[in-house]
């Protein structure tokens, strides 16, 4: 179980590929959650495609913190997982501006006013505080 976790996580899909044909391993929903968190997106397509153990809201949550537009995309549109407050809040922290503007227009989970502290001087803190008010 943990081979499969770890090649997807690493981005190694030959491997991912090769554990899938040739061996009885298994993996958990943590293969596909560190495929989208790296970016690995074909591995994230193949484990949809191929394994039945899908993923949690951490795949989205974990591709929008490290700034995977295609894979926050991608997950939304083809899993039904998706996401927890923590993907907005964390666009919002690192200034990931697209991801959070797909968040915004295509989730309902918003963020949390209690874990999100974006500097005043910035852009995002402006387009933040427009779309909810009161941001303090």
């Amino acid at each position: 179980m943990h081979a499969m976790n770890g090649a997807a996580s690493g981005g190694h899909v030959e491997v991912v590929k090769w554990l899938h044909s040739n061996s009885l391993e298994r993996c958990t929903t943590a293969a596909m959650d560190g495929a989208a968190a790296c970016a690995a997106l074909d591995i994230v397509k193949f484990l949809h495609a191929n394994r039945g153990e899908g993923c949690t809201t951490a795949a989205m949550d974990k591709a929008a913190a490290s700034g995977r537009l295609h894979a926050v995309r991608w997950l939304h549109e083809n899993r039904s997982e998706g996401c927890t407050t923590a993907a907005m809040n964390n666009a919002i922290k690192n200034e990931q501006f697209e991801i959070v503007l797909l968040l915004h227009r295509m989730r309902r989970e918003g963020y949390s006013r209690q874990e999100v502290v974006v500097p005043r001087t910035s852009d995002m803190y402006d387009w933040v505080n427009r779309q909810y008010p009161g941001l303090e």
